[in-house]
């Protein structure tokens, strides 16, 4: 009967995790039914004491949160509705069913015993039964949101289970005191059940290598430890799985699938990870083995370089994570050009930075274009970065989509050439240009006063040396 300290406890669930507000919903409106008749007579103070206790122990997050994050709950919400969106992860109420069909035949004790203690709970009409209706209501709220579903999102439940599974137990043990008149037959029947749950429950863990060291936690944290060590501590650092490597690295973290970075959601709904990558632009972006569509893509390949790999004994089947670094990153501007063109009705190019006159074969030679979009764009259109020679020679170039989903209008593109090995030694030019990759032809050019200036814009000479 301690309701006010019941929901000061609730206040602190709800801090810890959201969704305690919906336990609090259920205990709340049992609170207001059971006192249904004696609320309306009873002073202000007893009513509301509970809720404004809640509430007052909420109010300073909920302030600081609003004006910090712009909002009291975690972006993650969003991030996790977007990955189902994505048609890429079940939805919650898919991957529950599909969670539920294997746990109750790998648990199908522990479901059992839960029955029993549920039917006495039902049976005595324990106060007890108001966690169901939680239960019920967590499941359906995650479903109707949408989210993308994780088995840890199972793990607010399972004390449920085993709240009434301990029941269930005792139950049991009872029954057989009564019909046996034995002894230490109840604390036998305890002992032998909970001994059988724990050897269910190591079985399982130890085939979830459970009991060893996780390869992929050991990789993380040398490659959290590798970027600590060798970056610089502004960088910022892209990846899938961000947890352990965003705690040990003291970088600001990026991830791909929008956990962190809201900005990523759009890229994540429409499956353009690439691109997403593309429009975060951090200093170093981290591949582990799934990630294989990350160096396939053509603008990833000229815009970062690979400058270390981690192996571990059953990460991947030995498969390496990659940490590769912005080709510019670290680098300083050599030369800002102001520019002020627009590609026909597409996009206009503010400004590019070059970051380097002179390059060695094998080496990427970075550029940045500082661009605004004028239009949704089409798949059809294409970056060219060329260096050409004499009579029209081009050495090498670099062909990348113009980037797609783009939720803010202006932004910088961060691309890059790679230069050939076996590419001669001597001066080129360098040219930029726009094409229509549906018929081939080059985006005119407009200068501010609308004057066509051409159908390529030439960046200056670059020199390629043998090193």
């Amino acid at each position: 009967e301690q309701v006010t300290l019941a929901f000061a406890l609730l206040a602190l669930l709800t801090l810890t995790r959201n969704d305690g507000a919906v336990l609090t919903a259920v205990l709340a409106a049992h609170f207001l039914f059971r006192n249904r008749r004696a609320l309306p007579n009873a002073r202000l103070r007893s009513r509301f004491q509970p809720f404004a206790i809640y509430l007052l122990i909420l109010a300073p997050w909920l302030v600081f949160a609003w004006w910090l994050f712009g909002s009291p709950f975690p972006f993650t919400l969003t991030a996790k509705i977007a990955q189902a969106q994505s048609g890429l992860w079940d939805s919650f109420a898919i991957g529950f069913l599909n969670w539920l069909r294997e746990w109750l035949v790998a648990q199908w004790l522990l479901w059992l015993l839960a029955l029993i203690g549920l039917g006495w709970a039902m049976q005595q009409r324990s106060r007890l039964l108001l966690i169901a209706p939680w239960a019920l209501l967590y499941l359906a709220a995650y479903s109707l949101l949408g989210v993308a579903f994780y088995a840890w999102y199972v793990a607010p439940l399972l004390p449920v289970v085993a709240l009434f599974a301990g029941i269930g137990v005792a139950r049991v043990a009872e029954w057989v005191v009564a019909r046996t008149q034995t002894r230490f037959a109840f604390a036998a029947i305890v002992a032998l059940v909970g001994a059988l749950l724990i050897a269910i429950e190591w079985r399982a863990n130890v085939a979830a290598g459970m009991q060893t060291p996780s390869p992929k936690v050991q990789v993380y944290r040398e490659a959290a430890d590798w970027l600590a060590q060798n970056t610089a501590r502004a960088s910022s650092v892209d990846a899938l799985e961000v947890g352990v490597i965003g705690y040990y690295d003291q970088r600001r973290t990026l991830d791909f699938v929008g956990l962190v970075d809201p900005q990523r959601i759009p890229y994540l709904r429409a499956r353009a990870f690439a691109q997403g990558v593309r429009r975060a632009a951090a200093d170093y972006v981290i591949a582990i083995p799934p990630d294989d569509w990350l160096p396939d893509d053509a603008w990833f390949t000229t815009a970062y370089r690979r400058v270390k790999e981690i192996r571990a004994p059953g990460f991947y089947e030995g498969r390496p994570l990659v940490i590769y670094q912005r080709a510019d990153s670290g680098k300083s501007v050599v030369e800002n050009r102001a520019l002020n063109l627009r590609f026909e009705q597409v996009a206009e190019l503010g400004s590019a930075d070059l970051f380097a006159r002179s390059v060695c074969g094998g080496e990427i030679l970075p550029v940045a274009l500082h661009l605004r979009a004028l239009a949704p764009m089409t798949e059809n259109l294409k970056f060219t970065l060329q260096l050409v020679g004499a009579e029209n020679r081009v050495v090498t170039q670099s062909d990348t989509y113009f980037p797609l989903h783009e939720p803010a209008p202006s932004f910088v593109d961060h691309q890059g050439v790679l230069i050939n090995l076996n590419a001669p030694a001597g001066t080129y030019d360098l040219i930029l240009a726009m094409y229509d990759v549906t018929n081939g032809e080059r985006l005119s050019l407009f200068d501010a006063n609308a004057n066509d200036v051409g159908d390529f814009l030439s960046l200056g000479q670059v020199e390629i040396r043998k090193c």
